[in-house]
């Protein structure tokens, strides 16, 4: 039964996650503002998560595992900046296919950085992947300026393959939800100085947008994905979350009546494929599943 629940959880986690790019794409304001508002709202939510499940705020975190945690806010508010810039200027296709490289990001990063090493099945993914950019945008390698919305994208999934290192990396003490309320702090106070008086100044319907990104796709999503994460095979579950451009783009063609076209269809096709892949060679690693998204 348990089973079920995490897996009916981590479903509707990445369905939500999908969700925040489709409502982002209805906002007229820039993306760092949204990320403020996300980060205060799922802030919020995730203190009151914790408050009502009685678990501890921040009792049992040491300095230096509020200090990581911090650190990896920041790295967050640059991962939710590329990614709203990319679904802004390229469409919610285009920005939540660039996301889901992540895995094969962590895998290269992995390699680069600290020398881990490298099955023979991210190789494949990584020329899939390059594949299937080259046929959304065959210009990208030609350096074309028409390509800044699919390279703030790719930004977004290669900034949150830090986070996982990273993470992965410093190894605090902290629990999930814990770690995610003092990240989306971390994230807001970066945030907050350069977009407070915009902040303010919003009409009531994008602050309604903008608070339902925060405490339904961020705060509530977490929280489930969290759930999962505790009964399901960490190899598993970062496959059922490479589904995230999936869902974004079936609601946006249910919400803006507009379906990509097959270029953006073939390539993303290609591209889930080297991230499954990728995800299905890196089974026995770690690093692969962060609740950070």
């Amino acid at each position: 039964m348990n089973n079920s629940k995490a897996l009916a959880a981590i479903h509707l986690s990445t369905m939500l996650f999908g969700l925040s790019a489709v409502i982002a794409k209805q906002l007229s304001v820039s993306a760092t503002v949204i990320v403020a508002g996300r980060a205060v709202s799922a802030a919020l939510t995730l203190f009151v998560i914790l408050m009502f499940s009685r678990r501890k705020i921040i009792r049992g975190l040491t300095a230096k595992d509020a200090i990581h945690s911090m650190i990896s806010g920041g790295l967050l508010a640059l991962h939710w900046i590329c990614f709203f810039i990319g679904v802004e200027k390229g469409g919610v296709a285009v920005g939540t296919l660039g996301f889901a490289c992540f895995p094969v990001f962590v895998s290269l990063f992995g390699w680069c950085i600290f020398r881990l090493p490298v099955a023979a099945g991210d190789i494949v993914a990584i020329l899939l992947l390059i594949i299937g950019l080259v046929i959304i945008s065959p210009g990208l390698m030609q350096g074309s300026s028409n390509n800044s919305a699919l390279l703030w994208a790719l930004a977004a999934g290669g900034s949150y393959a830090i986070i996982v290192l990273y993470n992965n990396h410093v190894h605090t003490e902290g629990s999930p939800l814990q770690s995610s309320f003092i990240q989306c702090v971390g994230c807001a106070l970066v945030t907050l100085p350069v977009s407070y008086e915009t902040l303010t100044q919003i009409n009531a319907l994008s602050v309604f947008y903008i608070g339902l990104i925060g405490v339904l796709c961020t705060g509530i999503a977490y929280s489930m994905l969290t759930y999962a994460l505790r009964y399901l095979n960490a190899g598993k579950a970062a496959v059922i979350i490479t589904l995230e451009p999936v869902w974004a783009i079936l609601f946006s063609v249910l919400w803006f009546r507009v379906m990509p076209d097959l270029k953006i269809l073939g390539g993303g096709c290609v591209m889930l494929t080297a991230v499954i892949i990728s995800e299905l060679s890196s089974r026995n690693k770690t690093g692969s599943v962060s609740v950070n998204k």
